[in-house]
């Protein structure tokens, strides 16, 4: 779908500046311990995608991201480049989007299908993206490639959410990480 497609964009886009940009700084990120529950018209959300960008691209913030749990809980790491990730986020204030997609049983022409995001890693997530979008991201740990469908066929992607949430600035959602981080963020979506 078009949001979806543009989610991508955008979040590989904000963690390729986020990554290119930092040369030498950023080795040894100063973060702090960043976690939380996602829920949607009351239940918990499972394998969504939780993006944390910061509000002011030039302040030399960088993006996190965490996927949620059977209960719904995320943990959110920061890329530092190259193959290592920091624990936590960056102490700032952030615009968040959230998203949660599923294949949808049909033949297309979309990149980022034939996998399953609930199952995949923050690393594979981010080869789908870059994939997807033709943006070179660096490799971020050193997950497996997903196996998506046969060449030419692929699964389109369907959200399970709301498409607000995929877009951090139309998702209304934001955080602010204190110095001492926080481990208790919620996010109650629902359809509203």
């Amino acid at each position: 779908m078009l949001f979806r497609s543009t989610f991508c964009i955008v979040c590989v886009g904000v963690l390729s500046v986020s990554l290119g940009c930092g040369g030498a700084k950023s080795k040894g990120l100063k973060t702090v311990p960043v976690s939380g529950t996602v829920t949607y018209n009351g239940n918990a959300v499972v394998g969504a995608l939780v993006a944390f960008h910061p509000v002011d691209p030039n302040s030399g913030g960088h993006s996190a991201l965490g996927t949620t749990d059977a209960a719904g809980k995320f943990t959110l790491q920061t890329p530092e480049g190259g193959t290592k990730l920091a624990k936590g986020a960056m102490v700032g204030d952030y615009q968040v989007a959230i998203t949660l997609d599923k294949p949808r049983a049909d033949t297309s022409t979309d990149p980022m299908a034939g996998s399953d995001l609930a199952t995949m890693t923050d690393e594979q997530k981010m080869e789908q993206m870059s994939k997807a979008t033709g943006i070179s991201v660096p490799k971020v740990g050193g997950g497996q490639t997903p196996t998506g469908a046969a060449a030419g066929q692929t699964t389109q992607m369907q959200s399970e959410l709301p498409a607000k949430y995929a877009f951090p600035k139309e998702s209304g959602l934001t955080a602010t990480v204190p110095a001492g981080g926080k481990e208790d963020f919620t996010f109650p979506l629902s359809d509203n």
